[in-house]
């Protein structure tokens, strides 16, 4: 992600999207206890949950589903760099 230009930022929880006209056009976040607008064409939602465990996939999904491949965002951002 750094070589693509891409900043990472961590604990930084996003409190409220900023919507344009019905669309959503970034979100706030709140960054070592400050507030800050990201703008943005296109704002992609992902939080951390049981698809990237196999135990909590097998406890909450069922038999099976711990052998599923969970795709995370990296993953996906990967395949479109290629």
């Amino acid at each position: 992600l750094e070589q693509a230009g891409v900043v990472t930022w961590f604990d930084a929880p996003a409190v409220d999207l900023v919507q344009d006209n019905g669309s959503v056009r970034g979100i706030v976040v709140e960054k070592e206890g400050k507030r800050q607008t990201l703008r943005s064409a296109a704002v992609i939602l992902a939080a951390g949950g049981y698809e990237a465990s196999a135990q909590k996939r097998e406890e909450y999904l069922g038999k099976g589903w711990s052998e599923a491949r969970a795709c995370l965002f990296h993953d996906v951002l990967d395949t479109i760099a290629q």
